[in-house]
Order: structure tokens, then sequence, then C-alpha cells
């Protein structure tokens, strides 16, 4: 069966879009979408006003919408991306998922075709396999004399299918349904996946560099890697990507002519370290997410990592319990179970296949050996930057295996090809059967893919459907708050809620607390002596269940009462908070601001602690400046030079101190903070004006 390129477009065109055609219809459903595009005034502004984020996204965008963590996450392509879709269409649901997620998703799938065609040296236009003749020269030390030596090699050459196959199953495959589902996944995450794929695809096709049409694609190319970056920090793998697959044609010992190797790594360097350096002066990150020393740096590399790898290898094979609750409850207890010997094994295994299959001496099937080596490395690889490792602040989610899907993907029919299809002479019957087997797996996951798309169709039936998959007690209750939430505001008045499920869900939570005895001592200090145990030390540490989880859950429960003006039960309910988790900070910032001034110890025990975690946090430091001038605190001018000093490169620090300077009339520290923002403030009329009437004299300390 002969395809030309035409033909395999379109089947990768048309699966696609059937296997995600139900995600077009869906609303807003309230994770991250609505607060960030139809409650987002900054992004419903010119679109230039979301480009000057780029400039200074931390500070002016404080207290907005994704900022609840400004110290680690810099996305200026969201905000823009956001922001001309919505000046295009508005706030339609539909729009949003059929331009933007469906339809990026469905380009990122023909991009992956056309470099998987690229890298396999499979030819588009032919239906072919073959043997490549190959000529290398071998350098062979003999003592201090060096001796060329040429030879004509066999190799045998990637099934002309693979690409269209393995794209095939990626695409459809339900893993990627936060990716393709959630709206500002879209606009930040496939948008700067497109392209990151389009400059790979760049560098790996221009090869004449005599003409001034390559020189403008390689610009092109430096500028689609370098607005990728600002989309999704997950990105700036590539780079790495590329030297890999160059680096055996750097050394001569590639067939592919790629051309100007280094040239192109060097210019696709250039584009991170761009990015990082200007990050650097918009974001300060002091290390908040990173692992703090070697042991917690080896605890997640060893212990975490393996669990993860194998938690989605296993969704990978049985994607039948898809929720975002997964990563709550990815870690196991401790490291010393029988499943974690197992999940450390399964990594090891594929560690041992990168070795094996990249010194194999099988020239004749060295292509094949040396893919499978770097996709097996590169299913590991590229999880590991959802592990917190280094301070991206990029979690262990569904919408981050994109690539681990497409590794496991690549390997695992390229090691059929190289033990199978490339051994044998295929009959008509076989070939006949192994298509009935590709249909029938693309088919059960597009199946699956259209059903998991159903549950992002609102948010009623996207949170409903996420509290059923979750067992933890605290958990269950986070979800119905944000529930609830979706019901005050939809985001849409086309929605229409299941008065049902929405009086259930109500009295489900302003009754959690009783129904399940959170006040009775014996229960707190069995979930507290549960927390301290040291069998559940990781599960403690790094896991969101339990008592954490209760903590938060009561702490949504005592916001609902202090919003309808509910005090006194609003504040015992903070309080049995902070007793099943005394380090939770929005329960101690909102302790510390209902009883500033009552009780004189508390309020130093409290203003102590949180100081002591906030001034290494600078995520922490904001919320805690927030507290102090919301209570009007005699010392938040103090509290914000300490803040500023220790993170001087996060503007908002710099914009707390002219605040407080101002109210308390010091004019000259409120000048001196002023020019520090001044020009790169987006919002900085205010602080121009103040400083033309200070330098004129206007004000005077």
């Amino acid at each position: 069966m002969r395809l030309n390129l035409a033909q395999r477009l379109s089947i990768i065109v048309i699966i696609t879009a059937i296997a995600w055609c139900t995600s077009i219809t869906n609303e807003f459903v309230g994770y991250d979408d609505i607060k960030l595009i139809v409650r987002n005034d900054r992004i419903q502004e010119s679109v230039f006003y979301a480009i000057n984020f780029y400039y200074n996204v931390v500070s002016d965008s404080h207290n907005i919408a994704w900022t609840n963590y400004p110290t680690v996450i810099f996305r200026p392509l969201e905000w823009v991306g956001s922001s001309i879709a919505y000046h295009i269409w508005g706030a339609k649901g539909w729009a949003f998922h059929l331009f933007v997620n469906f339809t990026f998703h469905i380009i990122n799938s023909v991009l992956i075709f056309f470099i998987l065609s690229k890298l396999f040296h499979t030819h588009c236009n032919k239906s072919e396999s073959q043997l490549i003749e190959v000529k290398v020269n071998e350098n062979k030390s003999k003592k201090t004399k060096l001796k060329s030596v040429s030879k004509i090699l066999e190799i045998k050459s990637i099934s002309w299918f693979l690409p269209l196959v393995i794209t095939m199953i990626w695409a459809v495959h339900p893993l990627h349904n936060e990716a393709v589902n959630m709206l500002t996944s879209g606009v930040g995450y496939l948008w700067a996946t497109m392209f990151s794929l389009t400059a790979f695809l760049i560098f790996l096709h221009v090869q004449d560099l005599s003409k001034l049409r390559s020189w403008l694609l390689l610009a092109f190319a430096w500028f689609c890697a370098f607005a990728g970056y600002h989309g999704s920090e997950m990105t700036v793998i590539a780079p790495i990507v590329l030297l890999i697959v160059f680096w055996r044609s750097m050394q001569n010992k590639d067939f592919r002519a790629f051309g100007h190797e280094r040239l192109k790594f060097f210019i696709f360097l250039t584009s991170v370290l761009v990015y990082l350096n200007h990050r650097s002066h918009i974001v300060s990150e002091k290390g908040e997410w990173l692992a703090r020393g070697y042991s917690e740096f080896f605890e997640r590399l060893l212990v975490l990592a393996p669990q993860i790898f194998t938690h989605y290898l296993k969704l990978f094979f049985f994607p039948k319990v898809l929720t975002i609750d997964e990563h709550h409850e990815v870690v196991l207890a401790n490291a010393f179970s029988a499943y974690h010997v197992l999940c450390f094994v399964i990594c090891l295994s594929f560690l041992i296949g990168v070795i094996y299959f990249a010194f194999n001496k099988d020239r004749t099937y060295e292509l094949h050996d040396k893919f499978i080596a770097g996709f097996l490395f590169f299913s590991g690889f590229s999880l590991a930057m959802s592990l917190n490792i280094i301070p991206l602040y990029a979690l262990a989610r569904d919408r981050y295996t994109y690539f681990f899907t497409l590794s496991i993907v690549v390997v695992i029919m390229l090691v059929m090809d190289k033990y199978y299809f490339s051994r044998v002479e295929i009959s008509k019957s076989t070939r006949n059967i192994l298509l009935l087997i590709l249909v029938v797996v693309v088919g059960a996951l597009s199946a699956r893919s259209i059903v998991k798309s159903l549950d992002w169709s609102n948010g009623e039936r996207f949170w409903s459907s996420t509290m059923n998959t979750v067992q933890d007690l605290g958990a269950k209750q986070n979800w119905r708050y944000r529930l609830m939430q979706y019901y005050e505001d939809p985001g849409t008045t086309t929605f229409k809620p299941n008065s049902l499920l929405k009086e259930q869900a109500y009295n489900d939570f302003y009754n959690w607390e009783r129904d399940n005895h959170l006040s009775d001592p014996a229960v707190i200090n069995r979930h507290i002596a549960d927390s301290k145990n040291p069998d559940k030390y990781l599960l403690n540490k790094y896991g969101y269940i339990g008592n954490k989880s209760i903590a938060s859950g009561l702490f949504f429960v005592a916001t609902e009462y202090l919003k309808r003006g509910q005090n006194d039960e609003g504040v015992r309910i903070l309080k049995l908070s902070h007793i099943y988790y005394p380090e939770h900070f929005q329960t101690n910032l909102q302790l510390l601001i209902y009883t500033y001034g009552q009780n004189a110890e508390m309020t130093n025990y409290l203003l102590a602690k949180m100081f002591n975690e906030a001034i290494n946090n600078s995520f922490l430091a904001k919320g805690f400046m927030d507290g102090m001038f919301f209570m009007k605190h005699p010392q938040t001018l103090d509290y914000a030079l300490k803040f500023v000093e220790k993170f001087p490169n996060t503007q908002v620090f710099h914009v707390y101190c002219f605040h407080a300077a101002m109210a308390v009339k010091d004019y000259e520290i409120a000048y001196r903070h002023a020019k520090a923002v001044a020009n790169k403030y987006t919002e900085q009329d205010i602080f121009v004006n103040f400083i033309r009437q200070y330098e004129a004299g206007i004000v005077k300390n």
C-alpha cells in the first residue's frame, strides 16, 4: 500500500480531529480559564497592554490571575495568546477550544510527523524500506599513528510507515486530554510547543546557507524558539534535544547530512540564553521550589522520579482513570514498599536500555539503536522538568506528558521495526492483520479521548467527575469548593446547573466538618499522628493529602463564613485549620488578619512564624505584605524594605515599599523605589507623576 504525502497528512488530521471533536463544544470549566480569560481585565485591554507583561509581568500582574505564583511563573505568551483570542471572538469557550487547543494540537501532530520523517531519514513521498549504503571514515589509533579507513556499510533504514503510525497513535492518546481541553494550556503550553517544534523542524531542514532564504528561516526559527520559552518553561529542553540529535553528525559519524550542525545548535542555544537572562531580571526565584540540598535532590531523583515515571507509564498503557487530582496520589507512603522497588526497577530497566542500545555494535541497525536509546532517555528527561528539581514550578501533571507519550510510542514502534518489520517479508494477510490491530488501537484510544473530553463539557461535570476519582477526605472538599465557585461564576450564561447536584454540593460543603467529626480531639490527634508517622514520610512531605488537605478544606469553609460576615464561626474554623496543619501559610495569614490586636501573644507568634517563612520565599513574602497592608500594620514599611533587599529582582516589592512609604509620608524612600519601577512597571503613571512632584519640590519629607 503506497501513500503519498497528502494522504498521510489527511489521515493524521482526520483521526486527530475525530479523537478530540467532543472538546470543541466544551465550556469554561473554572480550572484557571475563567479567572485567566473571562474575568481577567488585563488581557481584555489592548493586545499591546498584554505584551507589556513581557517586561514586567511579575509586578504589574500583582495579585492577578495566575500570579498566585509570581516568583517562578513567567509566561507572557499565555497572556498575549489569551488577549489576541479574546479580542477576536470574546469570551466564547467553543472558539477557544476550536481555534486554539483543537487546532494547535492538530498542527503539532503534523509537525511531529515531519520531524520524525526527517530524523528517521524516511521519505515523505515514498513507501519503501531499503538498505542504505554508507561510506564512513573511521580513525583508528595504533600507538601514536592515526590512520583513516574508509568503509562501505549497509545500514537498515527505518520502515517508511513508522512516522505515520507513531503520529497517529500519539495524536489520539487520551493522556493529552488535559493539554487539549484546558484552555489556558492551549494559549500557553500548546502554542509554545508549536513554536518549539517549528523551530526544531527548521533547524533539521535548512542545509544550504548560501541563500538568503535559509538565513531568514534560521532567524524565524530563533524567534519561534524564543517565543516558545515564554509560553511554557518545559520547552527549554528543545536545544538539548537538538544537541543530542546532532552529536554524531558533529563527529562525522552520522551518514545523514543535517548541515552546519554547530552553527544551528549555537543559534538555538543563544535563544535559551537570552530568555534566561531576561527571565532572571523579571523573576525572583531564590530556590523556593528547588530541591534543598543533596539529600533532597537524590530523594526526588531516586525516589519520587521512579514513582511518577511508573505512574505515567501505567497510564500510557491503561488510561482508564484520568483526573487532574492524580498528581496528589502519585507519591507513595514510603520508599521501602514492594511497589516502589518495582518502580525503581522499571526506571533502571529504561536506563540499562539507554546504555545497551547506545553502545550496541550492530552496524546494520545502527539507526534503530541510536533512536531507541535516545527516546528511552527522552521519556525520562521530558518528565524530569516537572519534578521541581529546578525551580520552574512545573508540577507532574497530565499536560506535561506530551513528549513522554511520544517517546514511549517511538520506542515501541522502533523495537518492533528492528526485530520484526525489517527482518521478515510481510505477506498480504499478515499486513491486513497488522493494519486491523492498528485500527483497533487507534480506535480504542480515540474512543477514550472522546469520552474523557466530555468530562470537560462544563465545570459541574468536570469537578463532579474529579471528586468521584479521589478518596482523600480533604481533597474531595477542596474540589467541592471549586465546584461551588463554578456555580457562583460559570463564566457563561448558557450553563444550566443541575439543581439536585448543586444543593448536594452546598450541603456537603458546609456540613463537611460536622459529618466527619473534624472538631473531635480524637480525630484531630489521629490525623496529626498520621502526618508524623515515619512510615509515611514521603507521602506527608510531598503529597497534598491527609492533614494538609483537611486544613485546606477547613480554610475554604472558614473563608465562606468570613465572606458572609460570620466572623466568629470563620475564626473558629481557621483556628481548627491551624491545628491540623500549622504550616499552612494562608490559614496563618487569615488568622493574623482576623485576630490582629485581640491577642498580642498570638499576633506576635504568627508574625514571627510567617516572616521567617516568607523571608526565604518571595511568593509567601508577597502574601505576607498583602496582609500587612490590609491590617494597616505600623511596621509595614520595615517589612517591605527587608523583602526588597532579599528579592531585589522582583519589582512588586519596590511597589510595596513605595506605597508603604507614602502611607507614613517618607517621601525620600518613596522616591527611591518609584525610580526603581518607573520604567518597568506597566501602570507607571502614579510613579512618574510622583517623581516629577518630588523633583519639583512639591512633596518633601
